[in-house]
């Protein structure tokens, strides 16, 4: 071949756009497959996305059952090939002052939220085939969150109405003058408002404009602020008798001269967070206005010594003095609040000393005794131990509680006042002097304890919720119990002064019989004065105000 014809090969253009073609064509194959193959991993993405949002929701409404459910829902959804699987239970704080990514933590109880994060294997097809690649990995993962939450309160019992006990109690504990009827009773014992409301009336009552509600009891209060607000709630809701009681329960008592710690009255949880005159909070439990008064008014009285003086209206007693010391609630909690399973509540410590001078010839003819009980009540905590919403929420929602009853002790003997006021440390209870005369002394000591320590749990549906019903640990027959075991336990000490008057050896049977013969009495008298504030000896007494179920959402 000759350089001419050479030449004239590589000048010729013809067959140049076959080639370009061709070679272009490789790319555009190598781009369309590629195209084709990203188009399928998005949209395989987002199929895993939605499958993996929904088994995430499904979880959450039963985490007790999470992987189960899950696990279920990715497969009706036709999420095969799972490289990895995990279904994380943790805890989510809906706070607006925390970071979105901050909200869900892992592992933390109680827990309201479940993490499901996914890996799989997504086929490839074109560009697959040309890179001798099957599949490629994709990973998704979503959070959501159930509401399940109920608000309750323990120790908080309807006030007993009789003998004027409710008057002399609240007389003790705020001071003053107070001289309600019965019916003024039965009003504020018929009234329930909701929580928001009295909490909007109370931020009104405190001057408080902005903020949160946890702004509102973190504030300082008096109990006529208190009173005020409830009168107005009351007010509001349709109660005229209960607020006009309210009004006159502030005039005649002491309230404005008393302070109220407020978070010790009312933990929100959840929703201290929420702004002050919020329209829909979402969740409004009832609470009884006369529990409410009471627990305000005892905790109010914190650290602080009640006497009363009952008089004589018991046959067969010539007076009884009665002195209360009721501490406050031990701190971090509240007699009510609201949340999430694990939140809880307790009552204050209590001590109780009583005097009943037996009438003279209850005893022997000529003889009267005295008898100095001395009771400690432990506080009494209750914890919310689970909230399940059921198929159907509005209809199969429940909460358990376990509670367990403060340890009840009771002495007959002596205490001092220097000791009795002292809630930080145990007294030291001397024998008693039950009859002293100048040729006769009868000295005696006698202890007896309710150690019923055990949770026990309780179960609150929505009926329960909307009677108000209380539930107790066991019955109501302690103190009586208390009362036989001591006497069981009477250690009697007699000294005739040398003499044989032949009346020593009857005292102490004649003694025994006395005292057996008024402890219904006395039984009666304690638990109806104690019920009047809430307390109760071995005894834990809790309502469920509310049980909210909003069901699974997604929050991440």
């Amino acid at each position: 071949m000759n350089l001419r014809l050479i030449q004239r090969i590589l000048r010729c253009e013809d067959g140049a756009t076959a080639i370009l073609t061709a070679l272009l064509m490789t790319v555009f194959l190598w781009c369309g497959a590629l195209a084709v193959d990203v188009a399928s991993l998005f949209l395989d993405r987002r199929t895993a996305q939605g499958a993996v949002d929904l088994a995430a929701i499904a979880a959450a409404r039963d985490i007790d059952n999470a992987e189960n459910l899950a696990r279920t829902v990715l497969q009706d959804n036709g999420i095969g090939r799972i490289q990895e699987l995990r279904i994380t239970p943790g805890n989510y704080r809906a706070d607006t002052a925390t970071a979105p990514e901050m909200r869900f933590t892992e592992g933390a109880e109680p827990y309201n939220a479940v993490k499901v994060t996914l890996r799989h294997q997504a086929p490839l097809y074109l560009a697959g085939a040309l890179l001798g690649v099957e599949s490629y990995a994709v990973g998704t993962e979503a959070i959501a969150t159930a509401t399940a939450q109920g608000a309750f309160s323990i120790g908080s019992r309807l006030a007993r109405l009789e003998n004027g006990l409710i008057n002399a109690a609240l007389n003790g504990l705020l001071g003053g003058n107070i001289q309600l009827t019965v019916m003024d009773y039965e009003a504020l014992a018929d009234a329930n408002i909701k929580l928001f409301d009295f909490m909007d009336a109370l931020a009104t009552e405190l001057d408080i404009e902005t903020g949160t509600y946890d702004t509102v009891l973190q504030s300082q209060a008096k109990a006529g602020d208190v009173l005020d607000a409830l009168a107005n709630a009351s007010q509001q809701s349709g109660h005229a008798s209960a607020s006009a009681a309210l009004r006159t329960l502030g005039a005649q008592s002491n309230a404005w001269d008393a302070n109220l710690p407020l978070g010790a009255l009312v933990d929100l949880g959840p929703y201290g967070n929420l702004s002050i005159n919020t329209p829909d909070p979402g969740f409004s439990p009832n609470l009884n206005v006369m529990q409410l008064v009471s627990a305000a008014a005892a905790i109010a009285n914190g650290d602080s010594q009640v006497s009363l003086n009952l008089g004589a209206g018991i046959p067969g007693l010539a007076g009884v003095q009665v002195n209360l010391a009721i501490g406050e609630p031990p701190q971090g909690s509240a007699w009510f609040t609201a949340g999430e399973a694990g939140v809880a509540v307790r009552t204050a410590q209590t001590r109780l000393r009583l005097v009943a001078q037996l009438a003279p010839g209850a005893v022997l003819p000529g003889i009267s005794a005295r008898i100095p009980l001395y009771a400690e009540v432990a506080y009494a905590e209750a914890r919310l131990d689970e909230v399940s919403c059921g198929a159907e929420p509005a209809s199969d929602a429940t909460a358990t509680v376990s509670a367990r009853p403060g340890i009840a002790e009771l002495w007959l003997g002596e205490v001092s006042d220097s000791a009795f006021g002292d809630l930080s440390s145990r007294p030291q209870v001397r024998d008693a002097d039950l009859v002293r005369l100048p040729l006769l002394r009868v000295e005696g000591r006698a202890h007896a304890a309710a150690t019923n320590t055990q949770d026990t749990e309780m179960t609150f549906d929505l009926a329960d919720v909307e009677d108000g019903t209380v539930k107790r640990t066991h019955t109501r027959d302690t103190f009586t119990t208390l009362f036989a075991s001591l006497l069981g336990d009477l250690d009697l000490d007699i000294s005739a002064g040398g003499l044989n008057l032949g009346i020593s050896g009857q005292v102490a049977p004649a003694l025994r019989s006395a005292l057996a013969s008024l402890t219904p009495a006395l039984d009666g008298l304690v638990t109806g004065l104690l019920s009047a504030l809430g307390v109760t000896l071995g005894e834990a007494d809790v309502r469920m105000h509310g049980i909210r179920c909003d069901g699974a959402v997604l929050v991440g």
